[in-house]
Formats: C-alpha cells, structure tokens, sequence
C-alpha cells in the first residue's frame, strides 16, 4: 500500500498481517485502531503521529479500547470457570461437558476469529496436525483461522495471554521530540488561557496601533515605540492563535 493515494486504510483482509508498510501515502490522515491487527509485528508508516496508535492505544481510540477491555474481561472470567471444571473434574474424570458459548455477537471479533484469542496452539508434533500458513514470500505471511486436526482426535487448548502488548509493535518512523504523541497543551485550563491571551492580544494591540496612528498629532519618538511594542505583541498573539488552532 506504499506510494498510494488511498485515504483510508482498508481493514478487512489485514488482520491477520505481520508486517505493513503504508510507506509516502501522504492522503493517508487517520489510521484505524489497532485492535483490527491481530498478529501485526513490524509497522512502516508515512507519518509520526500515526504509531503513536501503538505506543499509546487507549487515547487514540478510546471506543475501541473499551470493547477490548469489556471483551478481554468475559474471556478472563470464562477462563476462570473453565478451570474450575477442569479441577473439579480431574484429568482422568468423565468428560466434561460445557455449555456453548457464541463469539458471533462480540464487536471486537470479526467473523470466527476465537483462536488468537486463547494465543498460539501447542501441541506435540503428530501426523494428524497439517499447518495452514502459507508462505507469500517477499508479500509476508497471513496466519489461517487455526490447523487442520484428523478425525477423532482432541486437542485441548488452555487460557493463555489474552491481550497482545502492542507497544511491543516495531512503528517507523517513531514520535520524536518534534512529533511527540503528546497534545500541544496538555489540560483545557491550558487551553483556555492560551485562547484567552491569544484573542486579547490581538484585538488590544490592534486597537493601540490604531489609534496612534490615526492620531492628528504627530508621530513622536515615544508614540514610535509604543507601536513597535504594539506590533510586536500583535504577532505574538497571531503565533498563539495559530498555536491553539493547531492544538484544537
């Protein structure tokens, strides 16, 4: 997807990628969350700002963190009652027997995709098991829905890491100082003061250097100064409008 003019990064069909690269697409603005890359590894954007969406997930989109959350929080407490059955069962009892349970209606899921959730399928090495990943060379890798398990056979696979640390993700280039994840200002009082001062300093200064020289009297030494001082105060009123603006 490098050297395009697309404007918005297509989700479906990338969850299950390793690597991206979205390389001098300058259309490119907004990137989508992150929950929506499932197995990403390596990341090659064209703008700063848009890894700061791995290094700080929950401020770029807060929606999507919280289904996350709320998803990653039921998937804790089914773990918990699947341990409790498996002890009160035994490892050699009667064979369990759970109730089912639906994925389909959970937002943070797309289509039946519970496997990566329960993290990577360890098993011992058996004729029975045929991997499904194929390789794409140069193109990366796309991970399958799971594998291919023979007749009669029954694997069991038990709660593992249920949430992908996505600060972990490799995101170039990186925020630096002079593309930080940070707002300009940080808090609305800050905000507020900076309109504030910014709005005031253009209208007064404005007013100043009107009114001196609209004067009938002449321009005097002193009067000159004051309206250099004036102007100057103007144009710093204009960088913090233009500051604020920025930041809104």
């Amino acid at each position: 997807l490098s050297e395009t003019s697309i404007s918005v990064l297509p989700i479906i069909g990338l969850q299950e990628l390793d690597v991206l690269r979205v390389e001098d697409t300058r259309t490119l603005k907004v990137f989508p969350s992150v929950y929506n890359f499932e197995y990403i590894q390596k990341v090659y954007l064209t703008y700063a700002y848009h890894c700061c969406a791995f290094k700080f997930p929950a401020k770029h989109n807060m929606l999507e963190h919280y289904r996350h959350q709320q998803f990653l929080q039921k998937l804790e407490r089914d773990c918990e009652m699947l341990e409790e059955e498996l002890e009160e069962g035994g490892e050699h009892g009667e064979p369990l027997v759970r109730k089912e349970r639906s994925w389909d209606n959970e937002p943070w899921l797309t289509g039946n995709d519970t496997v990566q959730i329960w993290g990577p399928l360890q098993t011992a090495p058996s004729p029975f098991l045929q991997p499904t990943t194929p390789s794409l060379g140069p193109f990366g890798t796309f991970h399958q829905k799971g594998v291919t398990v023979g007749v009669g056979r029954r694997i069991h696979k038990m709660c593992g890491n249920l949430s992908k640390n996505y600060q972990e993700v490799l995101c170039s280039p990186a925020p630096d100082a002079f593309n930080p994840c940070e707002d300009i200002m940080g808090n609305w009082s800050l905000r507020v003061a900076v309109w504030l001062v910014s709005v005031l300093a253009l209208f007064g200064n404005l007013a100043v250097i009107f009114v001196l020289l609209s004067s009938r009297f002449r321009l005097t030494v002193p009067k000159f100064l004051i309206c250099n001082l004036a102007l100057a105060d103007f144009c710093m009123g204009a960088y913090l409008l233009l500051i604020a603006i920025m930041d809104a």
